[in-house]
Formats: C-alpha cells, sequence, structure tokens
C-alpha cells in the first residue's frame, strides 16, 4: 500500500445544541459560512493545490445563511460553488432512525431549490456522528439524483459498521444501489495527524502511525479520505480553520509526504467511482443505528413525538380533499414537519447533560422539548381544520347533531363509538371550541369518554352518524373473568378449629385469549391462545409477561457508566471497542405487588394491575381484550422519581417460541429481517422501531405495536453485548426498552415526571412473508371522532380505495399545490409486482404520472375517469401525482 494523496473534507459538524444553545448556534452556523467566503477570498492566491475548501455539511446551514444574505454574498458563493471551493450535501440535518420515510423525504426536498439557487448539482448526502441512517434511503437516494452517500461514524457508545474506511455498495429495499463512503469519524484528519499541536514533524509521525494501522487491516486504495473541524476547541459546530490550511500548505511546499488536497463532496465522489467495481463489494441491510438508545431518556416527549406523525398523515390525508388548500394550513404542516425532523435530530442536550441542574443543560433541553410540542400542535391545527372543512361546520350555531368517524388505516374497522363529555349536545356552538385537546380523542383519559354501540368505518373511510341513532352498547358475553382453585391447604386454627385455605387463580377471558394470573402477587401466570390452542408464555421463565424491570450496574462491583463504556480516545482512533460486554449489573422486578381490579365493558374486559417500583410512584399496568379483535391492548403508567444514576427500564415479553426464531422490524416503512436484512457491524442488541417489532417461529407469530416507544431488544437484555449475531435460543425475550439514562453526555440524565406507554399485542399463525406494519395501523393510526353540527341522516364513504391492499401500503396522501390533484406516496411490500388501482370518488382524473419526490415526471400512468391504474416493483417506492381534469 502506498499512499500517493490525502483528500480533507473541511465542514464544520452541525449539532442543534449540544456545544452552544440552539439559537446562538443557528447564528453561529450563519456566521460560519460568512467567515469562509473570508478565508476563501484570503487564500486565493494561494498555489491551487493547497487551496482550502468547505464543504456545507447538511442543508440545514445553507438554508438558514440564505435568509439573511445580501445578493452580493450569495454571488460570491454562487461563484465559489463553481469553482468547487464550496461543496454541498443533500440531507438537512445528521438524523436518527425515528425518521419515517416521509420525514426523510422531507429533508431531502429542499434539494432542488438550493441548487437552482446557486446554480449546483447536489451529488451526495453526508451524515456524521450518528451510527447509522435507515434501509429505505438507499432507494430514495438513489431515485433522486444522489450517488453516494458519505458517513462519519463516532464510534463512542455505538461501532462503525463493516471495517472502515472503506467503499462499497449499499442495495436497497428494491435492489436500487449507491456508493457508500465509509469514512472514519469526523475530525480524523486533526486526531490523526495531531494537527493541534501545528509541526509538520508533528503530522508525519500522526501519519505514519496511523498508515500502520491501515496496513494491519489490509487498506488498498493509493488514497486517503480524512475530515477536519476546528480542533482541540471546537470539533463540532466550528468555524473555518486558519491554522491548518496553512500547514496542508506548509506540508505540500515542502513536499512532506503524500500530496494533501482540500475536495468538496463531489470530487470525493469523482475520486471514489474511479475504484475499479472489481474492488466494490456489495452489501445488503438496514444500518441499524446504535446511538438512538438515547432516545429514552426522554421518553415522554418521544412518545408525542411518535404520535404527531400519525397526526401529521392524518391532517394531510383529509386535507387533500380539498380543492383550494389555504396557505396557513400547508404553513402549519410544513412548520410541523421542520420541529417533527428537528426532534428527531441526533442532537439531545448539552455537552454537559449529566450536570442536569446546569443553565446549559436546562436552557438546551428546553429548546430540543419544545420541538416534540411544537410539531405537535402546529399538525393539530391543521388536522382539526380538515375535519372542520369536510364536516361543514358553521363558526357558530346552536346545538350537535351528530358524529363524523374517520378510519384512515388500510382496513375496514368495526369500533364503539366514543365520545368526549366534553360534547355538549345543547346550546351554543363555537368553531374554536372544536380546536380543544378535550373535545377530541386525542389524549383523552377514558373517563372523560361516552361509549355507544359498534359501527363499522370502512378502510380509508368516514361514517357520518346522527347523535340520536347511536345505541347503547350492549354487554358482550364473549368477554369475562372469574376463578378457580389452584390448590387448598388446612390451616389449625385452635385445638378444635380446623380451616380450609384456598389459593386462587384468576383470569380474564375473550374468544382470542385467557389470561390467568395470581391476585396475590400480581404475576401473569399463562396467556393462552384460543385460536392456535397454544400456550404463548415461557412460564418457567423468571421474567413474566408485561412485567417491568429495572437494570442498573452493580454498585458494589461498579455503579459507574464506565461499567459498560469506558471511552478511551486513544483504542478510538484505530476503532477498538470500548465495550464492556461483561459489566455486572442488577436487573429487579417491582418491590411489591399493591392491588389490581377486574374492569368489564360492554366491548372490553380489563386487568388492571398496580405494582410499587423503585424510582418509580403509582405505576398502573392495563392488559385489556376484546371480543371483536384480537389485539391484546396494553398500557404502563407511572411518575418517574428523579434519579441521576446510570438505569434502564424494560417491559419484558417471555415468548415461548422454538430456537431458530426470526426477529422483524420496521424503519422508514420498511420492514426489516434481525440479522439477515442488516449491514456487518450495524447494531443488533437493539432496534428502533417505527411500529412494531415482531418474533415468530415455524407456528406462531408475535407482534408488540409500539406507538409510543421505539427502542426494543430481541432474545434477551443485550446492554453493552455488542453483538454481530442474535443468538436464536429457545424461548426467547422479546423487549421492550421505554426508559434509559445511560449515555454519559448530550442526553438527559434524568426525566422525572408523569409518563404513559401504549403498546397492542397481536398473536397469530405464521406466515413466511408477513406484513407486520398493516397489523400495526390500528395502534399507530387511530381512529378520529368529530363533532357535526348539522347531520340529519347516517352516511359513509372513502376518501379512496387502492386494491391489493393487503401488499401496498400508502406512507402519504396530500394535496397537490394546483388544481386540486392529489400525491399519493405507496410502496409494495411484497417480493412480487403489484399492480393496484387506485380510485377517488367524485374525481375526475386529468392526468397522472409518476414522480421523484420533487414532483418531477418520470412516466405517465394510465387512468379511466377517477380511476388511475399503476404497476410498482417489489419493495419499491412510487410516488404518483393525480391532477384534475379541468372544466
Amino acid at each position: 500500500m502506498k499512499i500517493k494523496e490525502i483528500l480533507v473534507l473541511h465542514h464544520s459538524h452541525m449539532d442543534i445544541g449540544y456545544t452552544h444553545s440552539q439559537p446562538v448556534l443557528w447564528n453561529l452556523q450563519r456566521e460560519f459560512i460568512d467567515q469562509v467566503l473570508d478565508m476563501l477570498e484570503e487564500t486565493s492566491q494561494w498555489p491551487k493545490l493547497s487551496q482550502p475548501k468547505w464543504t456545507i455539511e447538511v442543508t440545514a446551514q445553507i438554508l438558514h445563511w440564505l435568509k439573511t444574505a445580501d445578493e452580493k454574498s450569495i454571488e460570491t458563493l454562487k461563484a465559489y460553488v463553481a469553482q468547487e471551493r464550496i461543496g454541498l450535501s443533500g440531507l438537512q440535518f445528521n438524523t436518527t432512525p425515528l425518521c419515517n420515510l416521509e420525514q426523510l423525504i422531507s429533508q431531502l426536498r429542499p434539494i432542488r431549490g438550493i441548487e437552482q439557487a446557486l446554480d449546483y448539482s447536489i451529488k451526495t448526502v453526508i451524515q456524521h456522528d450518528v451510527n447509522g441512517i435507515a434501509w429505505p434511503i438507499v432507494d430514495l437516494l438513489h431515485d433522486n439524483g444522489i450517488k453516494a452517500l458519505i458517513m462519519g461514524i463516532n464510534p463512542h457508545l455505538g461501532r462503525a459498521a463493516a471495517s472502515r474506511p472503506s467503499f462499497f455498495h449499499w442495495e436497497g429495499p428494491s435492489k436500487k444501489k449507491i456508493l457508500v463512503v465509509n469514512g472514519e469519524h469526523y475530525t480524523m484528519f486533526d486526531q490523526q495527524l495531531k494537527t493541534a499541536e501545528n509541526s509538520i514533524e508533528t503530522m508525519k509521525t500522526g501519519l505514519d502511525r496511523y498508515l500502520t494501522h491501515l496496513e494491519g487491516i489490509n487498506y488498498q486504495q493509493d488514497f486517503l479520505y480524512l475530515t477536519s473541524s476546528n480542533v482541540p476547541v471546537c470539533w463540532d459546530n466550528s468555524p473555518p480553520n486558519m491554522q491548518v490550511a496553512r500547514l496542508i500548505r506548509e506540508w505540500n511546499d515542502n513536499d512532506c509526504g503524500p500530496v494533501i488536497r482540500y475536495v468538496t463532496p463531489n470530487e470525493l465522489l469523482k475520486r471514489v467511482q474511479q475504484i475499479p467495481e472489481s474492488e466494490l463489494c456489495t452489501m445488503k441491510g438496514d444500518w441499524t443505528d446504535f446511538w438512538n438508545f438515547g432516545s429514552a431518556s426522554s421518553a415522554y416527549e418521544t412518545a408525542l413525538n411518535q404520535k404527531t406523525k400519525s397526526m401529521l398523515f392524518s391532517a394531510e390525508l383529509i386535507g387533500a380533499n380539498k380543492i383550494d388548500p389555504k396557505p396557513a394550513i400547508r404553513e402549519n404542516l410544513d412548520q410541523s414537519w421542520k420541529s417533527l425532523n428537528i426532534y428527531d435530530e441526533h442532537t439531545w442536550g448539552c455537552d454537559e447533560s449529566m450536570d442536569v441542574d446546569s443553565y446549559n443543560t436546562r436552557s438546551q433541553w428546553s429548546f430540543k422539548a419544545i420541538k416534540a410540542y411544537e410539531a405537535r400542535e402546529h399538525a393539530f391545527y391543521p388536522l382539526i381544520a380538515s375535519l372542520e372543512d369536510i364536516s361543514e361546520n358553521p363558526g357558530q350555531a346552536e346545538g350537535l347533531e351528530g358524529v363524523l368517524l374517520c378510519n384512515l388505516t388500510s382496513k375496514e374497522q368495526n369500533v364503539p363509538v366514543m365520545l368526549s363529555k366534553k360534547w355538549q349536545t345543547e346550546g351554543k356552538q363555537l368553531r374554536t371550541a372544536r380546536f380543544r385537546n378535550d373535545m377530541q380523542l386525542i389524549n383523552t383519559k377514558e373517563e372523560e369518554l361516552i361509549e355507544f354501540a359498534s359501527v363499522s368505518i370502512p378502510a380509508f373511510g368516514w361514517r357520518r352518524i346522527p347523535l340520536d341513532q347511536l345505541e347503547e352498547p350492549v354487554q358482550d358475553s364473549r368477554i369475562s373473568h372469574g376463578k378457580y382453585v389452584k390448590k387448598s391447604t388446612q390451616a389449625i386454627i385452635s385445638f378444635d378449629t380446623i380451616r380450609r385455605i384456598d389459593d386462587y387463580i384468576e383470569y380474564i377471558e375473550s374468544p382470542f385469549h385467557r389470561i390467568e394470573f395470581d391476585p396475590k402477587s400480581g404475576r401473569i401466570l399463562s396467556l393462552f391462545d384460543k385460536r392456535l390452542a397454544r400456550e404463548i408464555l415461557d412460564i418457567q421463565n423468571d421474567w413474566t409477561f408485561f412485567q417491568m424491570v429495572r437494570e442498573y450496574p452493580d454498585p458494589l462491583i461498579d455503579g459507574r457508566r464506565e461499567s459498560y463504556y469506558d471511552r478511551d480516545i486513544v483504542k478510538l482512533l484505530d476503532d477498538e471497542s470500548c465495550w464492556s460486554s461483561s459489566w455486572a449489573c442488577r436487573r429487579e422486578g417491582a418491590e411489591s405487588f399493591v392491588s389490581y381490579e377486574i374492569e368489564q365493558k360492554s366491548t372490553k374486559i380489563t386487568l388492571v394491575l398496580r405494582f410499587k417500583m423503585d424510582g418509580m410512584t403509582n405505576m398502573e399496568q392495563r392488559i385489556v381484550l376484546h371480543p371483536h379483535i384480537p389485539d391484546i391492548d396494553l398500557s404502563v403508567s407511572f411518575n418517574k422519581e428523579e434519579c441521576t444514576d446510570p438505569e434502564s427500564y424494560y417491559l419484558v415479553f417471555p415468548l415461548a417460541l422454538k430456537s431458530g426464531w426470526k426477529g422483524i422490524f420496521n424503519t422508514a416503512d420498511t420492514q426489516v429481517s434481525l440479522d439477515d436484512e442488516q449491514l456487518p457491524g450495524a447494531c443488533r442488541d437493539w432496534v428502533t422501531a417505527q411500529s412494531f417489532v415482531a418474533m415468530q417461529d415455524d407456528d406462531i407469530a408475535v407482534s408488540l405495536c409500539t406507538p409510543d416507544a421505539p427502542m426494543a431488544m430481541f432474545g434477551d437484555f443485550n446492554f453493552s453485548k455488542e453483538s454481530t449475531v442474535i443468538p436464536r435460543d429457545k424461548n426467547p425475550l422479546l423487549l421492550s426498552w421505554p426508559l434509559n439514562n445511560y449515555w454519559n453526555t448530550n442526553f438527559r440524565a434524568s426525566q422525572a415526571g408523569f409518563i404513559q406507554l401504549n403498546y397492542s399485542l397481536i398473536i397469530e399463525n405464521s406466515e413466511e412473508e408477513y406484513n407486520y406494519a398493516k397489523r400495526a395501523e390500528r395502534s399507530s393510526v387511530p381512529l378520529l371522532s368529530h363533532p357535526l353540527i348539522n347531520c340529519s341522516k347516517a352516511e359513509s364513504g372513502v376518501f379512496f380505495t387502492v386494491t391489493d391492499s393487503e401488499n401496498i401500503q400508502v406512507s402519504s396522501v396530500t394535496a397537490m399545490p394546483e388544481n386540486g390533484g392529489y400525491r399519493f406516496r405507496l410502496i409494495n411490500t411484497s417480493s412480487e409486482t403489484s399492480e393496484p388501482t387506485l380510485t377517488i370518488p367524485d374525481f375526475t382524473v386529468g392526468s397522472a404520472y409518476s414522480a421523484n419526490i420533487f414532483d418531477e415526471r418520470i412516466t405517465d400512468i394510465p387512468f379511466t375517469n377517477n380511476e388511475v391504474h399503476t404497476t410498482i416493483a417489489p419493495k419499491e417506492i412510487q410516488t404518483i401525482c393525480i391532477k384534475r381534469k379541468k372544466g
């Protein structure tokens, strides 16, 4: 191996927060680009080989700068862009797997506007710091003109995928490929060559050491790619570094070794494209992230942000039916997407977040947390406004006549009608009042609802019902509860008195399941599936169904965060692991059982269990069975106490599965098979699930729907194991991982306060190709209920229909900006080509075409009247633009 040149990408790694408060940071990032223009002007007469260049790492930086830049500065920047002294990358943020498909698309959509403003073609996407990115990004980049993904993983509390530095083709779910530059952690030019010491000799020594490392891993290329910021003062959010530019010029002027030259991302791409295809392997699978376990350090806000995604989906779908959407609605939707993405961006808090009392910790968390609330409220307004539009409610009236129910899932639902007690059927009715949270089912407590008999609502459809036609609920005899004697003993009360003492087992039951529990301990003893005629739980396991477990480092051995991860900068230079897979920890269930009760209503039966749990107060679990659906609804609520010592909380499901079971989860609207569909080195020990995690063997499939708490583990408690593959032992655990504070920077050290988390468990026969996301829709896209001022008769209908609905997933439905058209984003989740038909009632199609994410036409799609007939390849994402016929 002989290195001929070293390519340096100079940038400011953007953490939204961490080093500075978010408002200050945004202003500094704007200043950095101004300073770059000055630096490039100052060095314009340098030898071309050594002239510094700058990369704008994420589009959020340039978008913010363009808001206030004057015309002269913009023209200067455009000139440097044309000279390839400034380069740009295409994603808006360094992001996390919390993002769904539409969020990733929303972060790519600014590309076209930036390209037009700067006369530049963006060909790459950079992701620094983060430990992975959702698999469907491959298809999105491929289909929208991006040629390469440049990764710079920070191995702190994580790990790089595959060996690095390396270059490979990444194959996406639909078999399309992009080029990957699997680079070192950002700032490694500065760290490896020790540029902060401002010495050419030190640079030589550092380079020699690094080259020895590369020989040890059999690096084959004749060039190196490294990045530079402004260490040791600013590793993140750094200004341009003139000192390193002078060092590089001195190095080149004195012929000190391999040529060092600055590159932009597009120039790096050109160099990597020169690597012979025979030297590039192809890898397939999800780049599953390590870092995102930190999102469980703010369980309440993370759950809130997760719920907002379904609210946005609903608001846009219903709002798409309006021919002339109001600009204010679009403005709110755009703001919601932006806030949603900033919350899901990888920076949670400041670098001193373990000091919970510091001003920096408090202020930066406040700015972070507010994004979850902003996203929710900016989605809530257009949702209710859209419901008001299709309800045709006047702004002020007397009395209510009916209710509008909307089912925005792909399956017909037969559900009890639930109305808020806040609805006043008589007296003054104001539009303003209908925008109150307590007027909706969203976030409304069960005791604040009134139940009526069940009705059916079509898939992607609605139903209007006069209030006087709502029927009182009838007790469903298919749900019940009872008890039986497990054993009897005799107790001697006195010399002549013996009393029989019976130990009872109690149960709740539906047509689908029977759940037995011990009324003395609250332990679930059995979950029996009647349809499959088998026990679902590993009843011999120490843990039981839906049990809360607290995990923490053993304080008698080493109670510090360093017990499981002891960071060593020297080891990290060569990607050596700092994880301790043999860390000593304790795991404990509840301290004691407090009480239980069984609540039976007309269409459900609920087992309520209350426990005393270390670190929590008022812990309550609810297990709900229904007579009409097999879903087992679960919820847990508690007040979390202040605790800054490292700890995790899990909800455990011990399953009676055969060895060799499969694990499945979804990310960005794509189903992923554990191990089989993950990149080498990507995280196995835990995953971020968009809406479900599932385990199946040859006989049964068990899926846990996770609308609130996205972190999960398969098989066992896996934290810090750094597994390359998850063992498939008999009787595995499925774990939700809703809370932890295991990080030692950035994420929250404590999260005191009230938290409620909801789940659903679904058990079915095992199938080879099973669409779990469809089963999770009921949990992830809740039913909507809205007051109707005028409702003289019952009606029902659909917003649209789509054939092959078992395989076609509707990712989004939005209004086209002109002529009252629609934009559908469909995904073929199957391994076979699908030919679905979209039908839109009361709509005449004028044109239909497939498009990229910028709505630019790709191919025309055939249509007749109100039907559009398309073809979607296996696993493909397709955007369909449909315009209304004029006249």
